[in-house]
């Protein structure tokens, strides 16, 4: 089983390097580092290292929608309208705006 044997901060602030192994392996928002409560010496099975890969595709979407709300008021359709232009997000752009929608910043 990977081990993470290191975490670094990148140049962005609340995006990690995750280490598996002494080799770069991928990068998590701070979110993502909390949720799954990676800490080095920590050992991943290789589907735990897939569902954390997924959760971060899921955040990235969730960022690049409250940065695209942030400008001005945005309708639902919008923000799946814009998320849809980016195709790296087209299977989490409904599951960010409900998340969006639950924290009261959609209608």
């Amino acid at each position: 089983m990977p081990t993470i044997t290191k975490i670094s901060t990148q140049k962005r602030p609340g995006y990690y390097n995750i280490f598996l192994d002494e080799s770069y392996a991928f990068s998590v928002t701070e979110q993502v580092l909390i949720q799954f409560e990676l800490a080095k010496d920590k050992e991943l099975t290789k589907e735990q290292v897939e569902t954390i890969k997924s959760a971060q595709v899921y955040s990235k979407a969730e960022q690049a929608a409250l940065n695209f709300l942030s400008y001005k008021m945005r309708s639902v359709a919008e923000i799946e309208q814009y998320l849809a232009k980016k195709s790296l997000y087209r299977r989490r752009q409904s599951t960010s705006c409900d998340t969006i929608t639950r924290n009261g910043l959609l209608k």
